[in-house]
């Protein structure tokens, strides 16, 4: 097996797309009022509004979103503003570095770079 995708509940499709676009700095592959997605290199990444199934969500942190990058410093500063950090700057554990911050929904979103 492999992973090939993960979602997340969102309240506000068109909000989220927006928000997801400027996190992945691309456009959505699918626009869907019910669950659009965006292909990341292969992986799907999909937006799922819970409002349209009878079945009960719990919206926001449900998921953390580990996002890899080779230049933390430029990812936290790109992203700085878009959304509010929930942490104190870019941490240091062993080899990694990494931020945290919520997407619109509370979701968690974690970039990370591995400098081992």
């Amino acid at each position: 097996m492999k992973p090939a995708s993960c979602y997340v509940a969102v309240t506000d499709m068109e909000k989220s797309l927006l928000f997801y676009g400027k996190v992945f700095d691309r456009l959505p592959a699918h626009i869907d009022d019910r669950y659009s997605y965006f292909d990341l290199d292969g992986f799907s990444f999909g937006l799922y509004n819970w409002k349209y199934d009878t079945q009960t969500r719990i919206i926001g942190n449900n998921t953390v979103l580990c996002l890899k990058t080779n230049d933390i410093q430029a990812e936290y500063d790109r992203l700085f503003d878009l959304a509010p950090m929930i942490d104190d700057g870019i941490m240091s554990i062993k080899t990694i570095q990494l931020f945290q911050f919520k997407d619109l929904d509370g979701n968690l979103i974690e970039i990370f770079q591995d400098n081992s």
